[in-house]
C-alpha cells in the first residue's frame, strides 16, 4: 500500500495549501495496483508482462463474473470532485466475445459508470485503457464489477483515479482541435486539411461546408440529410404562431412543436413551469427556469423553438427566421457555454461542476426517444437546422462550422456521460448510428464502431439470465434490433450482440397474449381499445425475426403455428424476472394467465407482486392498467396506476407494497437486487400448471396530505393452479392467504381486486357472491370462496383526488386522461389471519357460462381449519365436476368431507358421467377417498403425482388405485 499511501498525502497536501486547479490536478492522483486491491471475488492475482507492476487479477472463466472492492486512500476518503477513472482491462484470447466494466463509489451506489472491452486477435496480447469521469461526493469503497463472455483468460491490471476539470468544456472547441478531429485521409477532405494546416481556419470552414453538401464517400445518403445548397424559395405561407412569437425575442415554455399547443406532459402539476414567456435577451431568464418544477424538462423547449424557426424558413423562404436560429444558438452558446450549467448534489447553480443531473442524463433529460439524449434530440434539431439554412446568405460559413462545433462536443458528451438503465441503450443505439452522419471525424466513428459492444455490455447490465429487463417494463425490442442492423450495415460482427439479445425476444414471445397483442404490464400500454378486434401476427416476434429469419420459435409465434416450431414448453417460468405464464396454447382461442412474481425495483415497475391478467376465447378477460396515467409523477400515478390498488390482487389497508430495495451481494444492475433466482414456487405438468409467490416486505401507508409511513402489516401469499384443457373444462384457482406481523392481527381491511378493460361490463351475481365480466368474445365467472364474509361491489371511474384515492380506470396511454372501466372488489374487514379460494372461469360468449364452487370445510387433528389454514373445494363446470384441496402447510394430514391428504394441493376431476379423468397431487405423499387409498408414495414426498389416461410411466415405491387411470408422471424435489 505504499505507493498508495504518497499520492494520497500528495493529494491531501494539494487540497490544504490551496493550489491551483492544474496543480491539484497532477497531484490529485491516486495509482491502485493489484497487489494493492483489498477483496477479489471470482478472480485471482496472477503474474503478466505488460503491466506497470508484472501483476493482474484474471478471470478464468468463460461467463465469468468478478468483483474487486479497493480502498480510497490511507483512511479511504478523498476530497470530493470529478475524478478521471482509467482501468487498465487486456486479454489475449481470440474467443473473447466481449466484456463488460461497472465501477462504483461506495456500496450505496454514489457513482459509477459503464465500460466495454472489444474482442483481441488471438495469440497477441492487448491492454485496454478505458477512462471515464466520476463524480466523488465523498470517499470510501471503490467497486469494480467486470463481466466477460467467452474467453478464459481476462486481466484486470491497475486503476488510476485522476482528479480533473469537468469532462465536457465550458468553451467551445477551438479552430485547431476542431479541424485536428478530422480523419486526415478521409477522401474529399484535401482542401479542409490543406487549409487548417496552413491556419487559414476561414477557408477551411468554406471548404468543409462544401464537402457537408454531399452525402460521405461510402455511403448513398447522410444520415438526417446534408447541408442545402440553396435556399428554399420564397412563398406567401404564413410561418407557425410559435416562431412570429420567438421573434419577439420570447422563449414559450408550454408549447408543442406538433400540435402548436400547450404540452400536456409539462402541464401536469408536478411538473408544471407557469405559463410565462422567458426572454432571450436576458441571460437570467435562462436560469430562471430552474426556480421551477417543471426544470427538467425545459430543454425540449430549446429544441422546439430552433425546429420551429427551422420550418418557419422552410415554409416561407424568409431569412430572417434562418438569421434568428442562428442567434438563438449563439445566444444559448453565450449564455450557457456548450452544455449547461446544472445542479451539485450539495444543491445550487450555478457552479464549476457539470454533474449526473446535467441536462441529457437520468434526471433532466435521458435519452428516451431514440434520439442523441442532450436536450431531447438538440444535436438533431442543430444539424436539422444547418441543412435547411445551408444556401442562406444570412448565415456565414464561420457560424456553420460553430454550430457544428456544438453537435461534436454534444456528442464526445453523449459518448462519455453515464446515464441511468432506460436511457441507454438508445444513447448507443444512436452513436451506432453517427457513423452514417458525420464518418470524417475518427472519434465518431470510434464511438459507432463502440456502439453495438456498450449495448452487449447494457445487456448483461439490465436483462435478468432470463430475458427480462430489470425494470420489467418491455418496449424498446425496436431499438435493440434496429441497433444490431445498423451496425452490421457499417461492417460490426453483431454475433455476440444478438446471441445476448435473443432471450429478451424469447421473454417477450411467452409474455405475447394469445390473440397477437402485448399486455399491459406495468408501465405499457393504455387506451380504451385492449385487444384488436381480430387477432394479429404478434408484432415482437415479427420483430424478431427480423433479426432472427430462421429462428423456428418466433416463427410459430408470429404465424400462430403454420409455420416454424412451437415454442416449447408452453407454460414457462422466468426465475429472475419473476412472471409465471401459464398458457394451454400458441392458438388466438387459447387461455393464457401472467402471473407477476417478481422484485419490484421502482421506475417503471408497479408495486403489483402477486398480480395476474388472463386472457381466453379471444378477449382479455383481467387486464394490467397500463402506463403512467396523467404524469409519471402524478398523484394518480403514484396511488393508483402504480398502487396495488389498480391490480388484481389482494389489498391490504388501502397500503402500497414497497420497492425492493438493493439487497444482492453485487451492485451491477440486476444483480444488485439478488445474485440468485427469486425463490418462487413452479411446477408444470401435462395437464396442470402451479406456481405461488410471497409479499413479505413492508407497505407504506398514505395520508390524503400525501404523507406516509411505513409499516410491517402482514404477510401474504398467493397460489395460483391452471387446469388445463386436456384434463377437462380448463379454468384457474386463486389461493390468498393473508397473515398478520407484529401481533398485528386486530382489524384490517382486505380487497379482494379483479380488474376488467373499458370495452366489457361486469356485474355482480349470486347473491352478491360471485361476479361475472363480459367481453367482446368471452366472459368470466369469478367465484371468491371463504370461511369469512367478502360484501361485493363494481366500481367503475371512482376519482377522489383530495383524498388521493382512484379506483376503476386503466391509463389512457402516457399523459392522458384515466379512461373508465369496471373493478370488482370483495371486500373483507376484520382480524387476521384471512383465506379465500377463488374460481376463475373463462368461457366463450357462445358457450356454456354456468359454473359454480361449494366450500368443503377442513379439519385437522380432529379441529376445524380456517379458509387460511387449508380449503377444499367441489366446483363443478360444463362437462364435469372437480374437487380441489390445499393445504397452507403441506405434511400434515387433513381431511375435506370424504377426502383426506397431506398435500399442499390435489385435484380430483370427473367428467360429466362422473367418472375420474385425472388426478394430482402436489407436495404430498398420500391421497384419500374415504378408507381407499387413490395414491400413495410411500411416504417419500413427491413434488407431483399425475394419473390420468395417457401413456403409463413407471415408477418405484408409488401406488396409484384408481380405474381407468394410471401415473402418468412423477416427479421427486431433487429433479426440480
Amino acid at each position: 500500500m505504499r505507493r498508495l499511501s504518497i499520492l494520497f498525502v500528495l493529494l491531501t497536501l494539494a487540497v490544504v495549501v490551496g493550489t491551483t486547479q492544474a496543480q491539484e490536478a497532477e497531484l490529485a492522483k491516486l495509482v491502485v495496483a493489484p497487489e494493492d486491491f483489498g477483496l477479489i471475488e471470482g478472480g485471482r492475482l496472477v503474474d503478466i508482462e505488460g503491466t506497470p507492476t508484472g501483476k493482474a487479477v484474471l478471470i478464468e472463466k468463460d461467463s465469468g463474473f468478478a468483483r474487486i472492492i479497493l480502498k480510497l486512500g490511507e483512511d479511504g476518503d478523498i476530497p470530493k470532485g470529478l475524478y478521471w477513472v482509467k482501468v487498465q482491462l487486456g486479454t489475449d484470447d481470440g474467443a473473447l466475445k466481449w466484456a463488460m466494466v461497472q465501477v462504483y463509489l461506495n456500496k450505496n451506489h454514489g457513482g459509477w459508470f459503464t465500460g466495454f472491452v472489444r474482442p483481441a486477435q488471438a495469440g497477441t496480447m492487448a491492454w485496454r485503457e478505458f477512462a471515464q469521469p466520476l463524480v466523488l461526493n465523498k470517499g470510501g469503497e471503490l467497486v469494480l464489477e467486470v463481466c466477460s463472455r467467452g474467453a478464459t483468460n481476462f486481466y484486470i491490471a491497475q486503476v488510476v483515479l485522476q482528479r480533473t476539470t469537468p469532462y465536457w468544456p465550458k468553451e467551445m472547441m477551438t479552430d485547431a482541435e476542431f479541424f485536428g478531429a478530422l480523419d486526415r485521409n478521409y477522401p474529399g477532405l484535401e482542401n479542409v486539411i490543406a487549409a487548417a494546416d496552413a491556419r487559414d481556419y476561414d477557408t477551411a470552414c468554406t471548404e468543409l461546408v462544401a464537402h457537408l453538401r454531399k452525402p460521405p464517400a461510402e455511403q448513398d445518403a447522410r444520415l438526417w440529410g446534408v447541408i442545402a445548397a440553396a435556399p428554399p424559395a420564397k412563398t406567401d405561407k404564413q410561418a407557425p404562431e410559435m416562431a412570429d412569437l420567438i421573434m419577439e425575442d420570447k422563449m414559450l415554455l408550454e408549447w408543442s412543436m406538433e400540435s402548436g399547443k400547450s404540452n400536456s406532459y409539462c402541464c401536469q402539476e408536478n411538473n408544471k413551469i407557469p405559463p410565462t414567456v422567458f426572454s432571450f435577451a436576458d441571460p437570467y431568464e435562462w436560469h430562471k427556469i430552474y426556480d421551477y418544477p417543471g426544470r427538467r424538462w425545459y430543454g425540449w423547449y430549446i429544441t422546439y423553438n430552433i425546429n420551429n424557426l427551422t420550418d418557419a424558413y422552410n415554409i416561407t423562404g424568409d431569412e430572417k427566421y434562418a438569421r434568428k436560429a442562428m442567434e438563438l444558438i449563439k445566444r444559448r452558446i453565450d449564455v450557457w457555454g456548450p452544455f449547461p450549467k446544472a445542479f451539485y448534489y450539495e444543491g445550487g447553480y450555478p457552479n464549476e461542476y457539470y454533474t449526473d443531473g446535467s441536462a441529457g442524463v437520468s434526471g433532466s433529460a435521458p435519452s428516451w426517444n431514440r434520439c442523441s439524449g442532450t436536450r431531447q434530440g438538440l444535436i438533431e434539431a442543430l444539424w436539422g437546422m444547418l441543412c435547411a439554412t445551408g444556401g442562406s446568405e444570412a448565415i456565414t460559413d464561420r457560424e456553420r462550422i460553430e454550430t457544428l462545433k456544438l453537435t461534436v462536443l454534444m456528442t464526445r458528451y453523449v459518448q462519455n456521460v453515464r446515464a441511468y438503465a432506460n436511457g441507454n441503450q438508445p444513447k448507443y443505439a444512436w452513436l451506432i448510428r453517427t457513423r452514417s452522419w458525420l464518418p470524417e471525424f475518427t472519434e465518431i466513428v470510434d464511438m459507432s464502431e463502440n456502439g453495438i459492444y456498450a449495448l452487449t455490455a447494457f445487456l448483461e447490465f439490465c436483462h435478468y439470465p432470463d430475458g427480462g429487463y430489470y425494470e420489467l417494463c418491455y418496449y424498446r425490442h425496436g431499438i435493440f434490433a434496429q441497433a444490431a442492423r445498423d451496425a452490421a450495415a457499417h461492417g460490426s460482427d453483431v454475433t455476440a450482440y444478438l446471441d445476448k439479445l435473443l432471450p429478451a425476444f424469447y421473454f417477450n414471445m411467452w409474455l405475447t397474449k394469445p390473440m397477437g397483442n402485448f399486455p399491459w404490464i406495468n408501465d405499457a400500454g393504455g387506451g380504451k381499445n385492449v385487444d384488436y378486434a381480430e387477432p394479429s401476427p404478434p408484432g415482437y416476434a415479427g420483430l424478431g425475426l427480423k433479426s432472427y429469419p430462421d429462428d423456428p420459435w418466433l416463427k410459430y409465434s408470429y404465424s400462430f403455428g403454420k409455420e416454424g416450431e412451437p415454442p416449447q414448453p408452453t407454460s414457462k417460468n422466468f426465475p429472475w424476472s419473476g412472471f409465471m405464464v401459464m398458457r394451454s396454447g400458441w392458438q388466438p382461442d387459447d387461455l393464457y394467465l401472467v402471473f407477476d412474481g417478481g422484485r419490484s425495483t421502482g421506475s417503471h415497475q408497479h408495486q403489483d407482486q402477486m398480480n395476474v391478467i388472463c386472457a381466453a376465447y379471444g378477449s382479455t378477460l383481467l387486464g394490467d392498467n397500463g402506463y403512467v396515467g396523467t404524469g409519471f409523477r402524478a398523484p394518480d400515478r403514484t396511488h393508483y396506476i402504480s398502487h396495488p390498488r389498480g391490480h388484481n390482487l389482494v389489498l391490504v389497508d388501502q397500503a402500497k407494497q414497497t420497492s425492493n430495495y438493493p439487497s444482492g451481494k453485487y451492485l451491477a444492475g440486476w444483480r444488485a437486487w439478488g445474485d440468485e433466482p427469486i425463490p418462487n414456487y413452479w411446477l408444470s405438468a401435462a395437464g396442470y400448471d402451479y406456481a405461488e409467490t410471497t409479499y413479505d416486505r413492508s407497505y407504506r401507508k398514505y395520508e390524503a396530505d400525501g404523507s406516509s409511513e411505513i409499516l410491517q402489516l402482514v404477510k401474504q401469499q398467493r397460489r395460483v393452479l391452471f387446469l388445463k384443457p386436456s384434463t377437462g373444462t380448463p379454468y384457474w384457482i386463486l389461493y390468498d392467504i393473508v397473515q398478520p406481523k407484529d401481533e398485528q392481527a386486530d382489524d384490517h381491511e382486505l380487497q379482494l381486486l379483479f380488474h376488467f378493460t373499458p370495452t366489457s361490463s361486469a356485474k355482480i351475481v349470486e347473491s352478491g357472491t360471485a361476479a361475472r365480466n363480459t367481453a367482446e368474445k368471452a366472459g368470466l365467472l369469478v367465484l371468491p370462496r371463504s370461511d369469512k364474509t367478502w360484501q361485493a361491489s363494481v366500481v367503475r371511474g371512482d376519482a377522489r383526488p383530495d383524498e388521493l384515492y382512484w379506483q376503476g380506470f386503466v391509463s389512457g396511454g402516457a399523459h392522458n386522461p384515466l379512461v373508465p372501466n369496471d373493478c370488482a372488489i370483495f371486500e373483507y374487514n376484520g382480524t387476521l389471519p384471512a383465506g379465500v379460494a377463488t374460481v376463475l372461469y373463462p368461457y366463450p360468449n357462445d358457450g356454456e357460462n354456468q359454473a359454480s364452487a361449494k366450500l368443503i370445510p377442513a379439519s385437522g387433528n380432529g379441529a376445524q381449519l380456517g379458509t387460511d389454514q387449508a380449503f377444499g373445494l367441489d366446483v363443478t363446470v360444463p362437462g364435469g365436476t372437480d374437487i380441489i384441496l390445499a393445504a397452507a402447510e403441506p405434511g400434515t394430514m387433513a381431511v375435506f368431507g370424504d377426502f383426506s391428504s397431506d398435500a399442499r394441493m390435489a385435484v380430483i376431476r370427473r367428467d360429466a358421467a362422473g367418472k375420474l379423468t385425472s388426478i394430482l397431487i402436489i407436495e404430498g405423499t398420500i391421497l384419500k377417498s374415504g378408507d381407499q387409498v387413490l395414491i400413495d408414495t410411500a411416504g417419500r414426498t413427491a413434488r407431483y403425482v399425475e394419473c390420468s389416461k395417457a401413456e403409463a410411466v413407471a415408477a418405484p415405491g408409488v401406488s396409484v388405485n384408481v380405474d381407468a387411470l394410471h401415473l402418468t408422471a412423477v416427479e421427486w424435489p431433487e429433479h426440480k
